[in-house]
């Protein structure tokens, strides 16, 4: 695992230990550029969390709930102002805190479209969607409002 890597780890893991016990896991999947860290929640109606780190830097990609898309930048402040690993812990707070909410639109079983708001200082929304999608497969919008993993309070 790549130092950055690490710190997220870690960063994760002390977000997580400040919840009741049982309420969410972290683990790590090493792969051949990249290393996932994931923040699962126990209950089903919190937003789980992924972060992709890759392995040669650039930044981080932190995606939570089904579709919302965070990209942070080396140095961070994109979203906050805060440095790339304050940015995260911010960020991955609120939405442990149950202060996301999405639109999520379906091709089939794949995304193609999301716009999600995460409460902050001030909130934050980030929207994508794919350039192209086949016209012919039935789409289906999905409005999410997470709750809070186990006793974290908005």
């Amino acid at each position: 695992m790549v130092p950055l890597a690490e710190e997220i780890r870690a960063a994760l893991e002390d977000l997580v230990a400040g919840l009741p016990e049982g309420s969410a896991s972290v683990r790590a999947e090493d792969g051949r550029d990249i290393t996932t860290l994931r923040v699962d929640p126990s209950s089903p109606t919190a937003a789980p969390v992924s972060v992709i780190v890759p392995h040669l830097g650039g930044g981080v990609t932190l995606q939570a709930g089904k579709g919302t898309i965070f990209e942070i930048p080396p140095a961070g402040r994109r979203y906050t102002g805060l440095p790339l690993l304050e940015e995260l812990k911010s960020i991955c707070s609120a939405v442990l805190g149950g202060g996301l909410e999405e639109s999520v639109v379906f091709a089939g079983s794949e995304v193609v479209k999301a716009v999600g708001s995460v409460r902050l200082q001030r909130p934050v929304t980030v929207r994508w969607r794919r350039a192209f999608v086949n016209p012919f497969k039935h789409r289906k919008e999905e409005l999410l409002r997470y709750e809070p993993y186990s006793g974290v309070g908005r």
